[in-house]
């Protein structure tokens, strides 16, 4: 289920890999759309939308936070992998610039709205 908060994998354009990894920030229902914020500084576009978002969970992955969510990487749950494209193939995860190891610098807007989500959620 999606809610505010989770983290996604926005739309079936977007590389399943921790670059572009994105936090669900609202839902607007009168267009069907999910707004996010993309964790990394790295992308080029701070506020992706769409509406079809994978929660990063479908791809056996989650975030992982550095000291004063400054930096974040993306690990490994070994779990199933469940994420699919619309038309039902397995959708894999590809994270090509680091895997694992790679901490990647965070956006601030994005931080700070998780920062939030984590603190709601305890």
């Amino acid at each position: 289920m999606l809610t505010r908060g989770t983290y996604v994998i926005m739309n079936d354009t977007d590389c399943p890999e921790g670059m572009l990894v994105a936090v669900l920030t609202r839902y607007d229902d009168k267009r069907g759309i999910w707004h996010a914020l993309y964790l990394a500084s790295a992308t080029n576009m701070a506020a992706p939308y769409g509406m079809m978002p994978t929660p990063l969970d479908r791809f056996a992955q989650r975030v992982k936070w550095g000291p004063d969510f400054k930096t974040y990487r993306v690990v490994p749950t070994n779990a199933p992998v469940t994420a699919e494209y619309k038309d039902g193939k397995p959708r894999a995860w590809q994270d090509r610039k680091g895997g694992a190891e790679r901490w990647w610098t965070a956006r601030k807007s994005a931080a700070n709205a998780c920062s939030k989500f984590a603190a709601v959620a305890a």
